[in-house]
C-alpha cells in the first residue's frame, strides 16, 4: 500500500490536487514515475536530509510528504497514478449556467458536518452533496422505521414513504465509502426530480447515475445500520458519469450493522446463466433490478411505463474476479447492463416464448458470451455495488434455559446479538472500464455493435 501524508498545517483548497493514501484516491506525482534514475537518487538524498529551503518545490514536498510502501508491486503499481478531483458537470447542458455549477460560494459538504451539532452554521444554502443511487425500494405498508440519536439512547418512530433512495456519496474523499436514504414523501424531499422531470422516465436518472443534492439539512434521523437521511426542499440535478470513478476496496474487517459501498475498476466479468423472465415493469427508472424482491407483491420503483417497451428483462448469474476479490451474484439484472449485448430495447409486443428454446435464444447466449468476452479483452469492467456485514443470534447463549433455583441469572428473554461471519455483497452496476465502448464516436463502439444480438431480428415482434 502507497500512503502520502502531509504535514502541512495549511489545508489544501478543494479544487487542489488530492493526494491520499485510501483505494478511491490512489496517487502518486507523474512526475516521480516518469523521471530518470538520477531524479529518483536526488529525492532519495533529499528525504534523507533535511531541507530547509522554501524556494523549492521539490525539497519542500521532501519535507512535507512521508511514503511509506507496505503492498506487493502489483499493489504498488495500480496506486503509483496522479489522480486530479473529479469535478462534475450536469448531465443536462442547458443547467450548466446553473449557480450550483458557477456560483463560488456553493461547495460540498461532508456528513460528518451534516451530523455535527454545529451543522445549521455551516450556511448550507451554499452546500451540497454529490451522489451514486445504488438502489429503490417500495413497500406495501409504505411505513419505515426511523430513529434519532441522542446522548445514550435512540428515539424511534415510523414514516409513510412513497420511495427510498440508497446512495453512495461520492463528493467527499472521507466519506466515499458511506451510504445514505433519500426518503421521497409527501412533505420530504418530494421536489427531488423536478428539474430533471424528462430524464426521470427515459433511463437517464435510474440505479447507478450521479446527483447533485443541493442545499442539505442538518442530519437528525437515521435508518437501519445508522444510515444517515438526507432532506432538502431543492430538487437534485443529474450529473455526467466522469471517465472514471475511483477504486473502493471491500474492507473485510467491517463491523456488524454497517454498510458500505464498493467500487471496482478493470475487472473480469464472467455470465455463467442467461435468462429471459416476464415482469410487470416496462418503465426504466427502476433499471429492472432485484427483480424476484418486487415481482408480484410491491410496485418496482418506476413513476411511469413505457407503452412501446416490452415487460422482459434479462437475468444473469455473474462472477466478478479482480486482483484482490471475487464476488457472485445470482439472478442480477439491470437494463443498463442488457444494453451491452441487445442492439436495442425489446419492442413491446415482443413475447417471452419468442426468447425461449430456439434459434434465437442460441444466438442470444452467443451474443452475451461473445460481447462479455470482447470488452474484457479491452480493460474489463467497472463494478459498483454495497455490502454489509449483519448480525445472527448466539444460538449457545440463547438456547440454554436456566433452571427455576438458579440465583442470580438473567431472566429476560432478550436475545444475544454477534456478528455475523458472512458479508452480504450486492452488485448495482456493471460497465466497460474503458468508456470508448460506449463512445459512438470510437471504433471499439462499432466493433461492440456489430456483436450484439438484433433484437428486430425477432420473428413477430
Amino acid at each position: 500500500m502507497v500512503r502520502i501524508t502531509r504535514n502541512s498545517s495549511a489545508a489544501p483548497s478543494r479544487e487542489e490536487t488530492v493526494i491520499e493514501s485510501e483505494d478511491e484516491f490512489e496517487t502518486i506525482e507523474n512526475s516521480e514515475l516518469n523521471s530518470p534514475r538520477s531524479d529518483i537518487n536526488e529525492k532519495a538524498q533529499q528525504e534523507a536530509v533535511e531541507i530547509n529551503s522554501p524556494q523549492s518545490d521539490t525539497n519542500e514536498r521532501a519535507q512535507q510528504e512521508n511514503v511509506e510502501i507496505n503492498s506487493p508491486q502489483s499493489d504498488t503499481n495500480e496506486r503509483a497514478q496522479q489522480r486530479q478531483k473529479i469535478v462534475y458537470e450536469p448531465y443536462d447542458i442547458s443547467l450548466s449556467n446553473n449557480v450550483l455549477f458557477t456560483n463560488a460560494r456553493f461547495t460540498a459538504i461532508s456528513l460528518a458536518i451534516l451530523e455535527s451539532t454545529e451543522a445549521i452554521k455551516h450556511k448550507l444554502n451554499f452546500k451540497y452533496i454529490d451522489l451514486q443511487i445504488i438502489r429503490v425500494i417500495t413497500s406495501n405498508q409504505s411505513v419505515v422505521n426511523v430513529y434519532r440519536k441522542k446522548k445514550s439512547n435512540e428515539v424511534s418512530g415510523q414514516i409513510k414513504f412513497s420511495r427510498l433512495f440508497l446512495a453512495r456519496v461520492c463528493s467527499d474523499k472521507d466519506d466515499n465509502a458511506r451510504l445514505v436514504y433519500i426518503m421521497e414523501a409527501r412533505n420530504q424531499n418530494n421536489n427531488i426530480w423536478k428539474k430533471n422531470i424528462n430524464l426521470r422516465d427515459n433511463g437517464a436518472i435510474t440505479i447507478g447515475c450521479l446527483i447533485r443534492f443541493p442545499s442539505p439539512m442538518p442530519i437528525t434521523q437515521y435508518m437501519r445500520c445508522d444510515i444517515p437521511m438526507l432532506v432538502s426542499q431543492n430538487p437534485s440535478i443529474l450529473l455526467k458519469s466522469p471517465s472514471k470513478l475511483p477504486s473502493i476496496q471491500i474492507t473485510e474487517d467491517i463491523g456488524s450493522n454497517t454498510s458500505l459501498g464498493f467500487i471496482y475498476n478493470g475487472t473480469h466479468l464472467s455470465v455463467d446463466y442467461t435468462s429471459v423472465v416476464e415482469t410487470t415493469c416496462s418503465g426504466n427508472f427502476c433499471d429492472r433490478q432485484r427483480i424476484n424482491d418486487w415481482l408480484g407483491n410491491k410496485g418496482c420503483g418506476c413513476y411511469g411505463m413505457s407503452i412501446n417497451s416490452t415487460n422482459l428483462s434479462i437475468q444473469h448469474s455473474i462472477c466478478m474476479t479482480s486482483a484482490m476479490k471475487e464476488l457472485r451474484m445470482n439472478e442480477f439484472s439491470s437494463l443498463k447492463f442488457s444494453q451491452l449485448y441487445l442492439s436495442g430495447d425489446f419492442a413491446g409486443s415482443c413475447k417471452l416464448y419468442m426468447l425461449q428454446l430456439n434459434d434465437r435464444a442460441v444466438k442470444l447466449y452467443e451474443a452475451v458470451d461473445e460481447c462479455i468476452d470482447f470488452i474484457n479483452d479491452n480493460g474489463g469492467f467497472t463494478v459498483i455495488g454495497w455490502y454489509k456485514r449483519g448480525q445472527i443470534t448466539d444460538k449457545s447463549l440463547t438456547s440454554a434455559k436456566p433452571s427455576n433455583n438458579t440465583l442470580n441469572h438473567n431472566s429476560n428473554d432478550e436475545e444475544i446479538h454477534v456478528d455475523a461471519g458472512d458479508i452480504s455483497y450486492h452488485i448495482v452496476s456493471v460497465y466497460p472500464t474503458n468508456r470508448d465502448f460506449l463512445d459512438p464516436s470510437k471504433s471499439l463502439f462499432d466493433r461492440l455493435k456489430r456483436k450484439k444480438f438484433d433484437v428486430m431480428a425477432i420473428e413477430s415482434c
